[in-house]
């Protein structure tokens, strides 16, 4: 499924809970339930919280631990999200962003499901650019290991901050013209000088529905000659 694990000792610690209790939860944190959606035989021992799963699917109601919210608490979460978790019984985490606030989680996998659009001016370094998305990113409580695409306009395919910043994350970089983002549906912040210079209005918001988001959760910002946003898209678990 592509899903990142970046705590070992947690894995760990969570599969030796859920053969103890025989029961975990799996939590899929709103609004990512909109796109981050579950298909196949989930095992009897995970209940899958929140989340409608697709038709076949072996889902039960986490009937007992909605009776008594104490014991819900005791069992083994495993948590599918882009946006950092709280472990164990440390406070909750505040986001200067837009992204809510999620429970504690004894293990947390992350689906690469976030499109970074990117637009800077010419010469930009790649220490500038990453700068700027860790910023951004930790500013909306979202992880790195969720980025699984980064794309901008075909003007800026010979900047090299762009191809290094997509080769750190390892993942794709896409790039499209000014017709084709211009191509793109839905409302955009827009700029009359980056039209005149690029022909696109908008360049990093467009990018990121142009590159296959479903919606954007951080929209245009801009710092430095740098502009960013960020978007999801939509991913199927499969067990």
């Amino acid at each position: 499924n592509g899903l990142v694990l970046t705590d070992f000792k947690a894995a760990k610690e969570f599969t030796a809970d859920l053969l103890k209790t025989k029961k975990g939860i799996l939590v899929i944190p709103e609004p990512y339930r909109k796109w981050i959606t579950v298909s196949g035989e989930v095992p009897e021992e995970l209940t899958i919280s929140g989340e409608e799963s697709e038709a076949g699917t072996n889902r039960t109601e986490v009937q007992e631990a909605h009776l008594n919210p104490g014991k819900e608490s005791c069992l083994p979460k495993l948590l599918l999200s882009p946006q950092a978790a709280v472990h164990g019984t440390d406070p909750p985490l505040e986001s200067e962003g837009t992204a809510p606030l999620l429970p504690t989680a004894r293990l947390q996998l992350i689906p690469p499901c976030l499109i970074l659009g990117v637009g800077l001016k010419k010469g930009k370094t790649e220490q500038e650019l990453l700068a700027f998305i860790r910023k951004v990113l930790q500013a909306n409580g979202l992880l790195e290991e969720a980025i699984g695409q980064v794309a901008s306009i075909d003007l800026k395919k010979d900047e090299p901050a762009l191809w290094m910043a997509a080769e750190t994350y390892g993942v794709p970089l896409r790039f499209f013209t000014a017709e084709e983002l211009m191509q793109v549906k839905g409302e955009f912040s827009k700029s009359a000088f980056v039209h005149a210079v690029t022909g696109a209005d908008n360049v990093c918001e467009r990018a990121v529905i142009a590159a296959g988001a479903e919606e954007i959760l951080v929209p245009k910002t801009a710092e430095n000659g740098l502009t960013l946003a960020i978007g999801v898209r939509k991913m199927m678990i499969r067990f």
